[in-house]
């Protein structure tokens, strides 16, 4: 018998990119964040584009992902059911050694009251979420890659 891999010291790699479609997909939709006079909802992910892997190399998981990442959002008043604002939330790079990415709000006017929200109050909890995503993947694949 030979063993491919002792003690997990050769370099091993798994592409999780259609895992990580998966996962947005189940964790995000719908991420509802209820504000004072707003709700803010995902409603649907749009393309996501880039690398996830997780690896190991000398008994070490890690893992190493560049996705860019576009949601669609829609803010509604909540004593206005009728006043519904439609908008792309883009990452350009949401990265595995960064902890605070860019957020673009994308076809919002940034002069309406929900900017401010979105900008102040919904952007911390969104992110926490987001920043979950790496715990999540090596959790998830970390027994596969490891004999």
């Amino acid at each position: 018998m030979v063993v491919v891999n002792p003690k997990n010291w050769h370099w091993v790699e798994k592409n999780t990119i259609e895992w990580t479609k998966q996962y947005f997909e189940t964790e995000f939709i719908p991420f509802v964040y209820d504000a004072d006079k707003y709700v803010v909802e995902i409603v649907s992910i749009g393309d996501i584009k880039g690398d996830s892997n997780v690896s190991q190399r000398k008994g070490k998981v890690i893992c190493y992902f560049d996705l860019k990442i576009d949601f669609s959002v829609k803010v509604s008043t909540k004593d206005n059911e009728d006043d519904v604002i439609d908008f792309k939330l883009d990452i350009p790079e949401f990265m595995h050694d960064e902890d605070d990415f860019l957020i673009e709000y994308l076809e919002l006017n940034k002069s309406h009251d929900s900017y401010k929200v979105l900008s102040e109050e919904f952007r911390p909890v969104f992110l926490k979420k987001l920043l979950k995503y790496q715990e999540d993947l090596i959790g998830s694949h970390s027994k596969e890659i490891q004999e």
